[in-house]
């Protein structure tokens, strides 16, 4: 039985954390060699009004649970949070990022 669970654990699929949203152009403009001098993260479930000249990921608060999202795309860019809806899980959410 214990060989029968133990083999089970071992084929569990490895968690993998997902890109934010509009996370893969940034990633494919980072591995091209061309970095931002920052990117914003719209924190908001209204993600309209972005910027054009500056890189934006989006992230929806009510979908938001920590440490499911990558976050080393902003690696060493300066990141700044726009939270439009006034969430106070903005600074957990915050946070994460700032561990990079």
């Amino acid at each position: 039985m214990v060989l029968v669970l133990v083999a089970m654990v071992a084929s569990a699929p490895k968690f993998r954390p997902k890109l934010p949203a509009y996370g893969r152009e940034l990633l494919q403009a980072r591995q091209a060699g061309r970095h931002p001098a920052r990117v914003w993260v719209i924190f908001s479930q209204d993600w309209g009004r972005r910027p054009v000249d500056v890189p934006v990921l989006c992230v929806k608060p009510l979908e938001w649970v920590a440490g499911t999202l990558e976050w080393g795309l902003v690696a060493g860019v300066r990141v700044d949070v726009v939270n439009r809806d006034d969430a106070e899980s903005v600074y957990p959410f915050a946070a994460e990022i700032a561990r990079v």
